[in-house]
């Protein structure tokens, strides 16, 4: 869910979290046209027109590989890899066990919902619980800064409320990677495996940094098994 938000472009405040509550190229078919303005639409409304993200009309991601510290919480390990196997390498991580100055920590327990309660996962600019998140990017609209991924809390195991174990982790992960606001199939608990999902963070990252509505070409993808 999303929260308040304030701020200025570029540098915005706002809670990202779990609501509680699923490639590789197939051809031309019947109602792709339509399915591919859905995908183009969602990445629009949930990136590129985003306010958490300046609503600059642009694409804004990270360049990869990303830095990411999973504190070896198994969970989040598997997130990760199955971000870069399902991809096919088009979303891959560097593992460190450092804190980085631009990537990703994962933090077990702390999550909050956007009242303060606790919660299954949100993301954070801190270790400590927070329902706030900045986002920022350079002049190529690329994603940078440091962002904490909070798994689970007193009040919800994140493995367990999830499709699978993973799931709620992927979930996170796909906000910190550019999905800013939540559509069917992101909505929580579905994780990658979803199709939804895994189509629109696909397409995110097979366009360039920093393209417009007009330039983005969206593929139809399948979400590989596994």
């Amino acid at each position: 869910m999303v929260g308040q938000i304030s701020g200025k472009r570029g540098l915005i405040f706002l809670f990202i979290g779990m609501a509680a509550l699923s490639g590789c190229i197939i051809g031309p078919e019947n109602g792709t046209s339509v399915l591919r303005e859905r995908i183009r639409n969602r990445i629009i409304t949930s990136n590129l027109n985003h306010p958490a993200l300046g609503a600059t009309g642009h694409l804004v991601r990270w360049n990869t590989p990303i830095k990411v510290n999973t504190n070896n919480i198994a969970r989040a390990d598997a997130a990760i890899d199955r971000y870069g196997r399902l991809t096919n390498g088009l979303i891959y991580f560097t593992k460190t066990t450092d804190t980085p100055t631009n990537g990703i920590v994962f933090i077990e327990g702390g999550s909050r919902n956007a009242d303060g309660s606790p919660g299954c996962g949100n993301v954070t600019n801190t270790p400590e619980p927070s329902v706030y998140v900045s986002y920022t990017f350079d002049n190529s609209y690329a994603l940078n800064g440091l962002y904490y991924v909070h798994l689970g809390s007193t009040a919800c195991g994140d493995a367990q409320e999830g499709n699978y174990p993973s799931a709620i982790a992927e979930h996170e992960l796909g906000h910190v990677l550019g999905i800013m606001s939540h559509f069917s199939g992101f909505t929580g608990n579905e994780g990658l495996r979803n199709s939804n999902m895994f189509a629109v963070i696909y397409n995110m990252y097979s366009n360039p940094i920093g393209s417009k509505a007009e330039d983005l070409n969206i593929e139809i993808v399948a979400v590989p098994s596994g």
